[in-house]
């Protein structure tokens, strides 16, 4: 494992996606042919291929692209906390932890990870331990305009995860679909404020440092 950890950080990005991407190309449909899957389920639009209406998933596909977003915020503020001519560890590695959450949260959401496990508790669980990992690096990097956006972004995170697990139930939101729509307005509200407490502490961040030219 550390061998293969060594050869990757010694591999330029750009070289490894061009031998992983034609890989996954040609990998996919042969898998897809190998066991009775279409090819097409892999490349095409999933409302072309299943015959859905366009807007389906609407606030779904806006939620992973503000996680996109986020992530690559964290990716490019910690690339360029690189190249400072003072390093500071700990904000590097709070981006570091915080650009893993965010591609954890993508592949969560895109794929639905948590609805594999047997009780989505366990991913909550992790996401929790991990948050609270964050917060420890995130002690002294934070102010009072930033933490707001922060606190608010993770209510509405655990509001989601209550409503999720059938804690709270009620018919008094019945006209707006139910619980399940309430449920997914609080993630996305959620995904919201976490955008912009990152695009704000990224801004502030970068603008205290000092590049070399």
């Amino acid at each position: 494992m550390s061998l293969l950890i060594k050869i990757l950080k010694r591999t330029p990005f750009y070289t490894f996606s061009f031998l992983f991407l034609p890989f996954l190309l040609i990998y996919l449909p042969y898998y897809g042919n190998r066991n009775s899957i279409d090819s097409n389920v892999f490349f095409r639009d999933i409302s072309a291929q299943f015959d859905i209406p366009i807007y389906a998933g609407f606030f779904s596909s806006l939620g992973i692209f503000i996680i996109i977003a986020t992530f690559t915020i964290c990716i490019f503020t910690k690339k360029l906390l690189h190249k400072n001519r003072h390093k500071n560890k700990v904000k590097i590695s709070f981006y570091n932890y915080a650009s893993i959450l965010n591609f954890i949260i993508f592949l969560d959401d895109k794929f639905l990870l948590h609805e594999s496990m047997p009780s989505d508790l366990y991913f909550y669980i992790f996401y929790m331990v991990f948050v609270t990992l964050l917060m420890q690096k995130l002690r002294g990097l934070i102010i009072k305009k930033e933490f707001k956006y922060f606190i608010f972004s993770l209510l509405f995170f655990f509001g989601s995860c209550f409503l999720d697990l059938g804690i709270f139930k009620s018919s008094v939101f019945n006209p707006i679909g139910g619980m399940g729509v309430l449920e997914d307005i609080f993630k996305f509200m959620g995904y919201y404020l976490w955008l912009i407490f990152f695009a704000n502490l990224s801004i502030r961040i970068i603008s205290e440092e000092e590049f070399r030219i």
